[in-house]
């Protein structure tokens, strides 16, 4: 969804579907750097919202690292390029009340944040998740079953706490579904690997080449055009900021976010996720768009378990 002011400006792009975050990242790079009229109510320039999409269409995907044709699509996701396929039956054994005739449909993908971390120092690894999606296709619960290191529980399921769904049915009615999937890391694997202008990025990070500009050097802080905000842990804690630091690159993306100071883990990692799917107009010092350093608290509000 797009929020267009009576001045012609974008000021905001909402992503309500997307199967996977390649595709988001895509369309957002094709809406941000398009022009735009305001829409008009007798004679005169109004604020709207413009409900809109982008088709990718390819008849064969392959792995850009081997290679490897990825698997085929099903009906509920034609393209094959979801990050998880959802099991067209419940797993035996389940309570009754996981248990489901049509399966969820993943209709929003969002990606996980690879622990900066570890990432400097080349770790890989993996974490398993299990988690529900309730009768509205939002992901109301998850549990780390397993990770090589804690970091990757984190990040695999505040990622999966984004995800929506269009929920299970049973009996007709929309239902509620158990379900787990595992999460590599690896700078290869397709889900989870930072791209080149990430890696570029954590060299500068790390002291190699050209120093990244501070906000101090900015010709201005720029603006914020995509920003979703944290899916807040359901947990007794106490009002809190998280600060985050990242890394916006010269087109604008959040790259390399991290979290500064102490924090709770899941809010944090929350943080994090929705830090890395910002997007702001190019940093700039002297007119010329530059990869810059900036900061962003989160507020969470005291929540009840």
């Amino acid at each position: 969804m797009l929020r267009i002011g009576a001045d012609g400006v974008l000021n905001e792009i909402v992503v309500l579907e997307s199967p996977h975050p390649v595709f988001e990242s895509a369309a957002l790079d094709r809406w941000l750097s398009g022009s735009y009229r305001p829409a008009y109510k007798d004679g005169q320039p109004i604020a709207a919202k413009l409900r809109t999409g982008i088709k990718f269409i390819k008849p064969q995907w392959v792995d850009a690292f081997s290679g490897v044709p990825l698997r085929q699509g099903t009906e509920r996701d034609p393209q094959g390029v979801t990050p998880f396929k959802v099991p067209e039956r419940a797993a035996p054994g389940l309570p009754e009340d996981y248990r489901y005739d049509t399966p969820p449909a993943l209709t929003l993908a969002t990606g996980a944040v690879y622990p900066l971390g570890l990432l400097q120092r080349r770790v890989t690894g993996s974490a398993q998740v299990a988690f529900v999606v309730d009768a509205d296709g939002r992901v109301r619960q998850t549990r780390v079953l397993e990770a090589t290191h804690p970091d990757f529980g984190h990040a695999a399921a505040a990622m999966l706490e984004t995800w929506r769904f269009k929920p299970a049915k049973k009996n007709g009615q929309p239902s509620a579904a158990l379900l787990h999937t595992t999460l590599e890391f690896s700078r290869a694997n397709r889900d989870t690997a930072p791209g080149d202008e990430a890696l570029d990025l954590l060299a500068r990070l790390n002291g190699e080449g050209a120093p990244l500009a501070t906000t101090e050097a900015l010709d201005r802080l720029p603006t914020a055009r995509v920003r979703p905000l944290p899916v807040a842990p359901r947990s007794g804690a106490p009002a809190e900021t998280v600060l985050v630091e990242f890394v916006v690159d010269a087109a604008g993306r959040v790259q390399l976010p991290r979290v500064v100071g102490d924090a709770t883990p899941a809010r944090a990692w929350a943080a994090l996720t929705a830090a890395k799917r910002w997007r702001f107009d190019p940093p700039r010092v002297d007119g010329q768009p530059t990869p810059a350093v900036l900061r962003l608290p989160f507020e969470f509000k005291a929540a009840t378990p």
